[in-house]
């Protein structure tokens, strides 16, 4: 509608039409520059990405701090749960680790403690 009405105006008026007809072919003319040639892409240096797909299992790395809690209890998962790291926690029940991989990975994917 506000282009239509600017239209409408500069068709009573030859000046402002005239305006109007530049700017639209100002903007033409800046929208289409000539296309780089094939060496110019060639020479363009793109960035390398590596990607990898996600198991859904969490990291050795993160895994270890909470390993080394269970190593440090001696494998005592009482233990674990009464170390000051721990205190306050509610537990789920049904969370019972057998080692040290189990233990990590039960906290990192959120299946040891009630929410």
């Amino acid at each position: 509608a506000a282009a239509a009405a600017a239209a409408a105006a500069a068709a009573q008026d030859p000046e402002r039409e005239e305006a109007v007809e530049h700017r639209a072919t100002a903007h033409l003319e800046t929208m289409s520059g000539e296309a780089p040639s094939a060496s110019e892409l060639k020479s363009q240096k793109l960035n390398k990405v590596k990607t990898s797909e996600a198991s859904g299992e969490p990291a050795e790395a993160d895994k270890k701090p909470f390993k080394d809690i269970w190593k440090s209890c001696g494998g005592d998962f009482d233990k674990v749960k009464e170390s000051d790291r721990f205190k306050g926690m509610a537990w789920r029940k049904n969370f019972e680790p057998k080692d040290a991989d189990q233990f990590a990975t039960g906290v990192l994917k959120g299946l040891a403690f009630d929410d």
